[in-house]
Order: structure tokens, then C-alpha cells, then sequence
């Protein structure tokens, strides 16, 4: 017979491991039309185009306008801080990570970058959209905090000596801007102006809605077609101490600022799935982009993405236990 405790463990990794699961199924539709050549690359940037300009955008200004609390100031700014300092612990951890590997030059400062740029929106947004909807406004900030620093502290290491600060050029993009825009709707009161059902600003606001709906299943088949492009080229060896590293290591040692950050327990819960998501999957195109190692980029998308389905479930309530536990030290 199961404790209460444990049994609420047991149910909470089972039904994480069962929406993991169908993320899986779903990437795995997107590997097998990569793999069988039905998408295609062209198919694929299309799709990818779709997404970034369509979708993800009508989907984050929503979010942003109807799910943010334009009395939590303090709230939201914090979700966007920790998300900044993640990028930058994962950075530091990666200088201190990397020394075992004996990796140099290029595959060095590439390992430091997937240490520190995990897949921080498209891997938590349909896992919180499906069990805690209510949140799912939170991921949209941890764009904000996070996106600001992988264009300055995630890039760094690619880029030293050459201003890793232009990069936040990077930042001008449309799912940015439109997220925030919703912000700005949410803070200065005007969602009732959207959700006004006699206004016309009504009609916008349910074409974003219904636009955004595609953007979860569409960004995971993505994330399945781009592992069918991937390889295992880099030593076995060098991409489990990665994949352990940025699953575990990680949240483990980033679990004190979540702790002690004064949010809720439903905030936290969000900020520590994004925590244990595994390395971005267009590391591999920026790692071309700045001169950095491809290969090991590709490897260790594929090795931590797959094994992630593993760790998070199993993981995950623990560590939001222990987090539960050192807040509960300061009260």
C-alpha cells in the first residue's frame, strides 16, 4: 500500500510520463515524414516559417494578454529573471562541465553553449498546456528573461571577442515582439477591450486564439524532423556526461533559486520542467553559424532529447518536493 506521499509521486510521474509519451508519438510522426522524405527540407522551413511567423506568435500574444496577472508585477518579473539566470548558471556550469570531456576549440565552446541553452519553450509548452493550462502564460515569460540572455550569455561562449552583445539584434523577431505586446496589453488593463464580444478588437483576439492553437503539436513534429537529421558522431561517452549534466546536474544544483524565490508552488512547478528540458534543438544551426562544433551539437540534441523522456517523469516530483521542502526552511 502506497503512502500518500508516494502515491501522489507514482500518479504525477505517471501522468507526466504519459503526456511525455505523447509528445513522442507526435515527434515521432514528424521523424518518420523527415526520414521518408514526405517533408522534405523545403516542407520543413516552411512549416518552420509558418510556425515562427503565424502561430507561435498569435499563440504567445494571447497567452500573454489573458493568462499574466497585471497585479503579480513582482511575480512576473521575477519568472523572467530566473529564466535570465538560468542561461547564465547553465553557462558556468558548462566552464566547470566541460573540463572532464578533454574537448577543445570549437566542440569546447559548443558543449559550454548546449549546457546553457536548453529547449526552454517548444519542450515545456505542450507538457504545461496539457496539465496545467492556467500557466501556460508563464512559458511566454520565460521567453522574455530567457531569450534576452541566450543572445548574450548562451552565445558568449561561441562568440568571445567579438561583442556577443550585437547579438540581441537577434531579439527583434516576431514571436518576441508579439509576446511582448501581450505583455504590455495584460499590464496596462487591456485584455477587456479584446474580450469584449461587441468590439472589434473581439475579432482579432479569437483569430490569435484559434491561430495559436496549432502551435504545441506543430512545434513537436519540428522537434522530431530535425532529430531525424541528427547523429550520434561524438564518443558515447562525452554526450551521457552531457545529457546528465543538463538534465540532472542542472536542476539539482539550480533548485536553491527556485526554492527561494517566494513563488507559488504552481510557478515553481513550470520554471522546474523548463529547468530539466533537454539542449535546444537550433543549437545545431547556431553552432554552424559562430564557428562551433555541428556534430556535437546534433549529438547531443539527439542523446538528451530521447533520454529526457526518461528523466523528467522520474525526476520531476522528487525535485519539486525537495524544492517544497527547502521553502518550507525560510517560513
Amino acid at each position: 500500500m502506497l503512502s500518500p506521499v508516494c502515491e501522489s509521486d507514482f500518479f504525477m510521474e505517471l501522468t507526466l510520463a504519459t503526456r511525455i509519451l505523447t509528445l513522442f508519438l507526435i515527434g515521432g510522426v514528424g521523424y518518420w515524414l523527415q526520414h521518408r522524405g514526405a517533408m522534405g527540407k523545403d516542407g520543413r522551413d516552411a512549416i518552420v516559417r509558418v510556425v515562427m511567423l503565424v502561430f507561435f506568435p498569435c499563440m504567445s500574444f494571447h497567452s500573454m494578454a489573458t493568462k499574466i496577472d497585471p497585479d503579480a508585477v513582482m511575480v512576473n518579473v521575477t519568472v523572467a529573471g530566473l529564466s535570465f539566470a538560468m542561461i547564465v548558471f547553465g553557462a558556468l556550469l558548462g566552464y566547470a562541465a566541460v573540463r572532464p570531456t578533454g574537448l577543445t576549440g570549437g566542440s569546447r565552446s559548443t558543449f559550454i553553449h548546449m549546457c546553457a541553452c536548453n529547449n526552454y519553450v517548444f519542450m515545456p509548452l505542450p507538457i504545461v498546456h496539457f496539465l496545467w493550462p492556467a500557466q501556460d502564460g508563464i512559458i511566454f515569460l520565460v521567453m522574455l528573461g530567457a531569450g534576452i540572455a541566450y543572445w548574450t550569455a548562451g552565445v558568449y561562449p561561441l562568440v568571445q571577442g567579438h561583442h556577443p552583445l550585437h547579438q540581441l539584434k537577434n531579439l527583434m523577431n516576431l514571436p518576441f515582439l508579439s509576446t511582448v505586446a501581450g505583455l504590455v496589453v495584460a499590464m496596462m488593463g487591456w485584455t477587456r477591450y479584446f474580450q469584449d464580444g461587441n468590439s472589434v478588437l473581439n475579432a482579432f483576439f479569437q483569430a490569435a486564439e484559434l491561430l495559436g492553437t496549432p502551435t504545441a503539436p506543430c512545434a513537436i513534429l519540428l522537434v522530431g524532423a530535425g532529430l531525424a537529421n541528427a547523429t550520434a558522431s561524438v564518443s558515447a561517452r562525452t554526450m551521457v556526461w552531457y545529457s546528465a549534466v543538463r538534465l540532472v546536474i542542472f536542476p539539482v544544483l539550480f533548485l536553491p533559486f527556485l526554492a527561494f524565490s517566494g513563488l507559488s508552488m504552481l510557478d515553481i512547478q513550470v520554471l522546474l520542467l523548463v529547468a530539466m528540458t533537454p539542449a535546444s534543438n537550433t543549437s545545431t544551426l547556431i553552432a554552424q553559424r559562430f564557428g562551433g562544433d555541428p556534430q556535437l551539437a546534433s549529438s547531443a540534441n539527439l542523446y538528451s532529447t530521447l533520454l529526457s523522456g526518461v528523466t523528467i517523469p522520474l525526476l520531476h516530483p522528487q525535485l519539486l518536493r525537495l524544492t517544497e521542502w527547502m521553502g518550507a526552511l525560510l517560513t
